[in-house]
């Protein structure tokens, strides 16, 4: 997840770089936590950002201005993979799922 201001300027090869690191070294939290996110938007037409539903290793939760709630719990892979689904949109292959 990246986000910079309108005036810094990277070209492709820098993002490969910054991909290339966070998915690959061990002292990336990447590479051994399993984390999602997905902004909430204010509506189609404005874009604006009112929060963000966030899977962190074996919770969901909600933030919306100051108020966070818990929207799941779970203790399997399975259940992980169907809160993925059900709070997220991402639906995996098998082998991506294997790969959790």
């Amino acid at each position: 997840m990246y986000c910079f201001e309108d005036n810094v300027c990277f070209l492709l090869q820098d993002f490969e770089v910054m991909k290339y690191f966070t998915s690959t070294h061990r002292t990336s939290v990447f590479t051994y936590r399993v984390m999602c996110s997905k902004y909430i938007l204010a509506d189609q037409e404005d874009l604006a950002i009112i929060g963000e539903i966030f899977l962190h290793e074996n919770t969901v939760t909600r933030r919306s201005g100051d108020r966070i709630e818990t929207l799941a719990t779970f203790r399997t892979e399975q259940d992980r993979i169907e809160a993925l689904y059900k709070f997220l949109g991402v639906t995996l292959s098998p082998s991506q799922a294997a790969g959790i």
